[in-house]
């Protein structure tokens, strides 16, 4: 999206909705960062996955609008990178998870297959990639517990998701990830209840 149209989304945000601040995110133009979903999605309200060099780095790439009181007008306030941001605006201190671990040439390799493109299904459970190993060992240094899709569904049938324990669920998806699209991408036609 391009500055002008993140102004003028926020311009009718600001004019017809409680909506009082909008966070955007310079992305670089490459296939690899289609979309925010791409480097950053979030585990539990304090807990990310994200792709480091983009969104904790201070790459100076994220900038705050503020509504005033004239609904034509609203204030800008630049940002040296995400978590500094987010950690201002939401009042709390957040935990980002690096996908690829701490290598940086894992975490590129990582992001590229969707490492950081994980769907919460609920807090603290999450359904990523299978084939994002460091990623998931950054997961479990975490306390997730790590179970592939079929012994999940084994383990709790019809029971729901759990509620208590961190569960990251190893998806097998080759062939989804060669369109550029994680399992947070996957999902978006679903409407989450409750």
């Amino acid at each position: 999206t391009s500055l002008g149209g993140v102004m003028a989304v926020t311009r009718q945000l600001f004019a017809h909705t409680a909506v009082k601040k909008v966070v955007m995110v310079g992305l670089p133009h490459q296939r690899s960062c289609m979309h925010l979903d791409t480097v950053f999605t979030f585990v539990d309200g304090q807990t990310c996955v994200q792709f480091p060099p983009i969104i904790e780095h201070e790459v100076h790439n994220v900038f705050e609008f503020s509504a005033s009181d004239d609904p034509d007008r609203f204030t800008t306030r630049a940002w040296p990178s995400l978590k500094l941001a987010l950690e201002a605006l939401l009042g709390h201190s957040m935990h980002f998870i690096p996908c690829g671990g701490s290598d940086l040439l894992s975490q590129q390799r990582e992001q590229w297959t969707d490492g950081a493109n994980l769907f919460a299904v609920a807090p603290n459970v999450v359904i990523a990639y299978e084939r994002n190993q460091r990623t998931f060992e950054a997961l479990r240094q975490l306390g997730f517990h790590v179970v592939d899709a079929e012994n999940f569904l084994n383990y709790y049938g019809n029971g729901g998701v759990p509620e208590g324990p961190r569960v990251a669920i190893k998806l097998i998806g080759h062939e989804l990830s060669r369109g550029r699209g994680g399992p947070r991408c996957m999902t978006l036609p679903v409407q989450r209840l409750g």
